[in-house]
């Protein structure tokens, strides 16, 4: 069960963006819970699996756009899902983030010169890592050739895309921590 109102509750326990996952909800629900945000003045990504939600995505003028790699059906990843999506439907002007399937900067590289995307949202790989310190330091390296940081008051824009870690987030009574240094 989901419904707008729980938007206006993020909001008001200071949640400044949601997640719309198109393929867990109804395009009316899809559109109501937009609508709610931004009306919140709270920034929203819809994510997308294939073709049929990207168009529906595409009507969110004012949205990031999450391509998830991963098919929800079989769980197999496939990094080119970014590729293919970004090609077909042309999304040079919109902030882009391609979702699973990073677990070197193998990939990460992959993805940046074939798209221009600068954005990841990187999970399994460092969930799954047993030394998860070690495995940002490996990742960021392909982090710091692609991002730039942007100065406060900067606009976000495809050209000026935001540094993944600004996505880092661990709960600090959860046993896993990670030291303010590795970040840095």
């Amino acid at each position: 069960f989901i419904d707008p109102f729980q938007v206006y509750e993020a909001k008001f326990y200071g949640a400044d963006c949601i997640l719309i996952l198109l393929s867990a909800i109804s395009k009316k629900i899809a559109k109501d819970l937009y609508k709610a945000a931004n009306e919140c003045g709270m920034d929203t990504i819809v994510e997308v699996h294939d073709e049929k939600e990207m168009d529906f995505a595409l009507t969110f003028k004012n949205s990031m756009i999450g391509i998830n790699n991963r098919n929800l059906k079989t769980f197999k990843t496939d990094i080119n899902n970014t590729v293919n999506l970004y090609k077909k439907f042309k999304l040079r002007k919109r902030i882009i983030i391609s979702e699973s399937g990073f677990s070197s900067k193998k990939e990460i590289s992959y993805i940046s010169k074939k798209t221009n995307i600068r954005t990841f949202l990187i999970g399994e790989s460092l969930i799954k890592s047993i030394r998860i310190a070690d495995k940002i330091k490996s990742q960021s390296a392909a982090f710091v050739e692609i991002f730039r940081v942007l100065r406060p008051g900067e606009p976000t824009t495809p050209e000026a895309s935001r540094v993944v870690f600004e996505g880092l987030f661990f709960d600090k009574d959860k046993y896993r921590k990670i030291a303010l240094e590795v970040l840095q």
